[in-house]
């Protein structure tokens, strides 16, 4: 095998390597979005929780804001 051709498929190999981490670092920002607008939405869903009864409703919020922001600092 020729170098030229050594050098065009490690130039390929290259390529197709910085196409799969440009790929996953878009789907992280995807995925850190989505939770940053989930956890917005809850933060608002909780601030208008009123009543006696909505204690079941606010943990079950308060415990998925606990995942997300878990999840956040893992990305």
């Amino acid at each position: 095998m020729k170098q030229s051709e050594i050098d065009a498929i490690k130039k390929i190999e290259t390529e197709q390597l910085m196409k799969k981490q440009a790929e996953a670092e878009r789907q992280k920002r995807q995925r850190q979005s989505d939770l940053q607008n989930e956890q917005s939405h809850l933060q608002q869903e909780l601030k208008s929780l009123k009543g006696l009864f909505t204690g079941k409703r606010r943990q079950e919020i308060e415990s998925r804001l606990m995942q997300i922001e878990k999840e956040l600092r893992n990305l």
